[in-house]
C-alpha cells in the first residue's frame, strides 16, 4: 500500500497508518513494532516488497525510519506515547545518534578544482587572465593558418 502509492503521497499515507495504529488497529501496531520486521536483513527478501531488500524498506523500518526523522523516538516510542497521550508534539532531533536504519547525513566536502575559474564576477583578476590567455591561443592559430596556407601555395 505505501510503495503503490505515488511518492508524493506516502508520507500522508504513513501519518494515517500510524493514526490507525494508535488509535484501534492492535494488529497493526504488532506489525509495525514485530522485532522481526524491524530489524530484517537482505537475507529474508520475502518480508520486502517486491523481495527487493536493496530498494525498499519493510513497513515497520519505514514507519521507524518516518518516526526517528519528524519526531526523533523509534516507532515503539511513539505508538507507546501516542497511546497514553504523552507525546510531545516535537522532540529535537539529534543527529549525532545513531538511529539504526535511518542514514547519518554527512558533510559533503567543496571539491579542490585544480584549474582556474572560468569566468567568476568574484575573481576579476582570474576573467582577465582567462581573457589574455584566449587571444594568445587565437594569435598562434591565426599564425598557423598563415603558414600552413604559405605552405600550401608554394606547394
Amino acid at each position: 500500500m505505501l510503495y503503490t502509492a505515488p511518492v508524493t503521497e506516502r508520507l500522508g499515507i504513513m501519518k494515517a497508518m500510524l493514526d490507525a495504529a494508535t488509535d484501534h488497529d492492535s494488529g497493526l501496531r504488532r506489525i509495525l513494532t514485530d522485532p522481526p520486521f524491524l530489524r530484517a536483513s537482505p537475507e529474508t527478501p520475502h518480508l520486502f516488497h517486491r523481495r527487493a531488500p536493496g530498494t525498499y524498506k519493510t513497513i515497520s523500518q519505514a514507519a521507524n525510519a518516518y518516526t526517528q526523522k519528524f519526531h526523533g523516538i523509534s516507532i515503539q516510542t511513539y505508538l507507546k506515547d501516542a497511546r497514553s497521550e504523552a507525546l510531545k508534539e516535537y522532540y529535537e532531533v539529534s543527529r549525532k545518534v545513531d538511529f539504526g536504519a535511518v542514514p547519518m547525513l554527512t558533510k559533503i566536502r567543496k571539491p579542490k578544482c585544480w584549474h582556474r575559474p572560468l569566468s567568476d564576477n568574484k575573481n576579476a583578476e582570474a576573467s582577465a587572465q582567462l581573457a589574455s590567455d584566449m587571444e594568445r591561443v587565437q594569435r598562434a592559430v591565426d599564425d598557423a593558418q598563415v603558414r600552413a596556407e604559405g605552405l600550401l601555395e608554394a606547394a
